[in-house]
């Protein structure tokens, strides 16, 4: 959940700054890295009234 974007040191800066939406960009690289690590992905979103950045990202390892 973006709860944990403020840690976003595993992507560099030279990338973030040219993005917009930042909280895409490292949910991106996220789910690349556990792709790359062996898991399958499951996105699911939690009601956005109770915050717009309501993207869960699960991982099932294979």
């Amino acid at each position: 959940m973006p709860c944990c974007h403020s840690d976003s040191t595993h992507i560099d800066d030279s990338i973030l700054q040219y993005l917009e939406d930042k909280t895409d960009i490292i949910d991106t690289a996220r789910i690349i890295h556990a792709q790359n690590n062996g898991y399958n992905i499951i996105l699911r979103n939690i009601n956005p009234r109770i915050t717009d950045k309501n993207r869960i990202i699960m991982g099932k390892l294979n």
